[in-house]
């Protein structure tokens, strides 16, 4: 799936809208749970990011196809979220995934708090580098994050999402 579909089919799976940041973990997560995206994901900010998604998230704005609204987070920071518009009556798909198989990891995605989505999908990525050594990579990049039971519930959310720890 190209960018384009990967987004409107995010939104269309997260109850019709996404905020950006949570839209480039889920879907970071959700190709390394058998979804087949044509994404490339760099490490940015923290953690998996898609410069296509950047270009989708125009490029559907643009064509008019998806709203946004602009928010804040309770400290201040501006965010955009996207919602579908009222007349896409489309049902959301994953190539690799089935569609119950693609509800459940993002139902399981939306019970934990944002932090705790981007420590996962930053620790999944950093397996790829670290291997066993990823948690303390982790650890050294985001020092305040993962402070407290976060680092824990990013552990279990893995896992619940069927992906493997390379370490404990």
């Amino acid at each position: 799936m190209v960018a384009d579909e990967v987004l409107i089919n995010l939104i269309r799976l997260n109850g019709h809208s996404i905020d950006c940041e949570r839209a480039q973990r889920e879907a970071f997560l959700l190709s390394r749970c058998g979804a087949a995206f044509e994404l490339t994901f760099v490490y940015r900010n923290g953690g998996p990011y898609s410069s296509e998604f950047v270009t989708a998230w125009d490029n559907m704005r643009t064509d008019n196809r998806i709203t946004y609204e602009k928010e804040e987070t309770r400290h201040g920071t501006p965010y955009l979220v996207y919602s579908r518009k009222a007349t896409d009556q489309g049902v959301g798909t994953m190539v690799g995934l089935s569609v119950e198989a693609a509800r459940y990891r993002l139902t399981t995605m939306s019970a934990v708090s944002d932090l705790v989505l981007e420590l996962a999908a930053a620790y999944v990525y950093l397996t790829d580098d670290y291997g066993e050594r990823a948690m303390d990579e982790l650890r050294v990049r985001k020092p305040l994050t993962t402070t407290g039971d976060r680092t824990q519930q990013a552990l279990e959310l893995v896992e619940e999402l069927g992906l493997s720890l390379a370490t404990a």
